[in-house]
């Protein structure tokens, strides 16, 4: 029979040899509450860490579009998870697999009047509708998004619902980093987006994390 001592060294051993392994799997991860948005790179000032730890932009006007980007342009397949909530807009945007060049997918919730998920590639400048599905929702309420991509497939999931999947066939984009998009569109015309508990994990996982609101 083994020893109490000898059953904690080996156990303690085997924590300590996984707990590497398990940290290796997250990409990236950030929640706010230090007041800080490392990691993030926004392309204008308006991007700020608010009092309640949630990461924000406030745009007013017709069709303003900002981006904050974050990640690592190799990055291939991954799982991305984040909170979000909008006051007063139309839409909740997550570009991924960002290029050099500025070409993505970018997966959106919509609001009033759409109600639906949107998927779409932008390439040269240009956007390409890919895929779309209704999705009845209220974007004035905490919503979870999830991302997944493997190789050429597209997963877009809400509050751990599947919402949409869709397989580019036509040049995918096989790798790049990601995008929070903040856009007020031609029908709210003011968009306040908050985000929060941001994480993106590599290899892909099945499942959704959990939402913290």
């Amino acid at each position: 029979m083994r020893s109490p001592c000898l059953i904690f060294l080996l156990t303690s051993a085997l924590v300590f040899s996984v707990l590497p392994l398990c940290a290796q799997d997250i990409l990236f991860k950030e929640n706010f509450d230090d007041g800080t948005a490392g990691g993030f790179e926004p392309d204008n000032d308006m991007w700020i860490v608010n009092d309640a730890g949630q990461y924000q932009i406030e745009n007013w006007g017709f069709e303003v579009l900002s981006y904050s980007y974050f990640g690592q342009y190799h990055w291939t397949n991954f799982s991305l998870t984040l909170d979000v909530l909008t006051h007063d807009g139309a839409h909740h945007g997550v570009g991924f697999r960002v290029q050099e060049n500025g070409d993505m997918y970018v997966a959106t919730l919509r609001g009033e009047p759409y109600k639906d998920v949107f998927l779409s590639k932008i390439v040269n400048g240009r956007q390409y509708q890919l895929s779309t599905a209704p999705l009845s929702h209220d974007l004035s309420e905490w919503h979870h998004l999830g991302i997944t991509t493997s190789q050429n497939h597209i997963h877009f999931s809400v509050d751990g619902i599947s919402a949409l999947s869709y397989t580019d066939t036509d040049s995918p984009l096989q790798s790049g980093r990601q995008a929070l998009v903040s856009y007020t569109g031609g029908v709210a015309q003011h968009q306040l987006l908050q985000i929060d508990n941001i994480r993106v994990i590599k290899p892909v996982v099945s499942g959704n994390l959990t939402s913290q609101h």
